[in-house]
């Protein structure tokens, strides 16, 4: 599921377990390099950088401390960061993240930021 938070002139989508549909949406809109789409269907057993003109492309992993859960869990995010863009893509839901989002949907009450559920349509 794709969630876009927009704030002046930057955009922030996040991709949670990201599907063939997501990824065709992120292609055509923020003319994301396919070889750097496709890696964000599955994980990677690496972490990785690369850079393309002007963006830049990394997949880092961590150590996740669920609030729920006792045990940690590997997780990764991988990042695609553009002039006026970035996007966070992952496979499982980031508590962090989470917290995060519950203050941006604060600020979007307050019209300081705008944000999208969803697949945005193709135009």
């Amino acid at each position: 599921m794709i969630t876009q938070f927009h704030y002046n002139k930057l955009t922030w989508i996040d991709i949670e377990d990201p599907t063939s549909e997501d990824i065709a949406h992120i292609i055509k809109e923020y003319n994301i390099h396919p070889t750097w789409a496709n890696e964000l269907l599955i994980p990677s057993e690496r972490a990785k950088t690369d850079t393309i003109h002007e963006a830049f492309y990394a997949v880092l992993h961590y150590h996740d401390h669920p609030s729920v859960l006792k045990e940690t869990r590997d997780l990764e995010i991988d990042y695609i960061v553009g002039e006026q863009f970035l996007i966070t893509a992952h496979y499982a839901a980031v508590d962090t993240f989470l917290e995060l989002f519950k203050l941006l949907q604060v600020d979007a009450i307050l019209d300081r930021v705008t944000i999208e559920y969803g697949v945005v349509p193709f135009i």
